[in-house]
């Protein structure tokens, strides 16, 4: 009886655990930049105001594009809520061939610093 206890405890922790594996994007996301529409598949888009500005980029290298409509999203800074994290850059369809990607950035309010997801124009 105590051995089925402990597993239905472990699988309890585990769940629990792997519940807050993800960001926090209860607040709604900030408007798009003007003339954006859509959004890029893969962006991160957090929704936590950062009380100081990312660190510099890191220096990526890009593998070869996987085909004609790939498009390289480059990697960014993320905070998590307590610290920054480096997000890797990705490589992303391209909706159309015509398609221009403004990439995310960070932008400075009086709430904080937030992420505003790259888009497609």
């Amino acid at each position: 009886m105590h051995r089925k206890h402990s597993s239905a405890l472990a699988f309890a922790a585990c769940a629990f655990l792997l519940a807050g594996c993800g960001y926090n994007d209860a607040q709604p996301a900030p408007a798009a930049p003007p003339g954006a529409t859509g959004s890029a598949s893969g962006e991160y888009a957090p929704s936590q105001y950062a009380a100081s500005p990312p660190p510099a980029p890191q220096v990526e290298i890009i593998p070869a594009a996987p085909g004609p409509m790939a498009y390289w999203q480059a990697g960014h800074w993320a905070w998590n809520g307590s610290s920054w994290v480096w997000m890797n850059g990705v490589y992303v369809q391209r909706p159309t061939a015509q398609a221009v990607f403004v990439p995310g950035h960070y932008a400075q309010t009086s709430q904080g610093w937030i992420w505003i997801g790259g888009q497609w124009q």
